[in-house]
């Protein structure tokens, strides 16, 4: 028997509500799909793993659904002050939209997927300013402002630059094209995994300083430490390894691990086994 493409699936959708097409196929090509009831950035679904895979899909219907109701929603208005409105004017200045900018800069890989039929196929790809070519400038925009961010840290410190996060916007004729597009990106971050812990490993070993001068470690030092220390604890706690995948999508450290509540710790996708053995270690109430 040939042995599923992916162990876990995470997806985000109420319990009343349809899986969605994509959702439905990808059933096929996993072990198991947990249903949340949201995740982090939004993102409809993640690929949990060493560098989780965080994916948005778009059929035509959902397009239609955000451009008759054309609200700012909640992750827009949290994320303005944070990344800020592109000082350019024309395109680009209003190109977020169904809280984009919060899931772009919530994953290190993220994908948007635009499963259209031809015809709006073609109205995505000739009207500049479609849900498509928004998207792929909205992209632009955060890679710009996170790469001038990274120099001018590195310049300051003499440390690496932080490595680039991934993100792509592809559109797509069929649901079962999307999934090997999928597929695609995710052994392409297997391939890259030896040059990322490299580089990790170059991160660790450098120091930058904060706001107030102090010397601090830097992102990619500080998501190392977390996972590490998430991995240790399962590991004494002989928590299965796809468990520990779904433990670091969702949990950001092992301190927001020992403060959650015990409603907050059921509502996390994992076994039984595993709730009660961290809540018999944190002693969650």
């Amino acid at each position: 028997m040939t042995e599923p493409r992916f162990p876990t699936i995470l997806a985000a959708r109420k319990n009343d509500q349809r899986p969605s097409d994509i959702e439905f196929q990808l059933r096929n090509h996993c072990r198991r799909v947990k249903v949340v009831k949201s995740l982090s950035g939004g993102a409809h679904l993640v690929f949990p793993s060493e560098s989780s895979l965080a994916v948005r899909v778009y059929y035509p219907d959902d397009l239609q659904k955000i451009h008759d109701n054309p609200v700012t929603s909640v992750h827009e208005k949290e994320n303005v002050p944070k990344m800020g409105r592109s000082s350019n004017s024309g395109h680009g200045a209003d190109d977020d939209f169904d809280g984009l900018l919060n899931f772009f800069t919530s994953f290190r890989y993220t994908l948007v997927l635009l499963v259209m039929d031809r015809e709006n196929d073609s109205n995505q790809l000739h009207d500049v300013d479609s849900y498509f070519h928004r998207a792929q400038r909205l992209i632009r925009r955060v890679q710009d402002e996170e790469y001038e961010s990274s120099q001018s840290v590195a310049a300051a410190a003499g440390a690496w630059t932080a490595q680039k996060k991934i993100q792509r916007v592809h559109m797509v004729n069929k649901t079962e094209t999307g999934i090997h597009t999928i597929m695609s990106i995710t052994d392409a971050i297997k391939r890259v995994a030896p040059k990322n812990a490299f580089l990790e490993k170059c991160s660790r070993q450098k120091l930058v300083p904060d706001a107030n001068g102090d010397i601090v470690p830097n992102e990619t030092a500080a998501a190392s430490i977390v996972c590490k220390a998430i991995r240790n604890m399962a590991y004494r706690f002989e928590i299965p390894p796809e468990e520990v995948g779904v433990l670091m999508s969702l949990v950001t450290s092992v301190g927001d691990l020992a403060s959650m509540s015990k409603s907050e710790l059921q509502e996390l996708p994992l076994t039984d086994e595993t709730k009660q053995i961290l809540s018999s270690f944190f002693c969650h109430r």
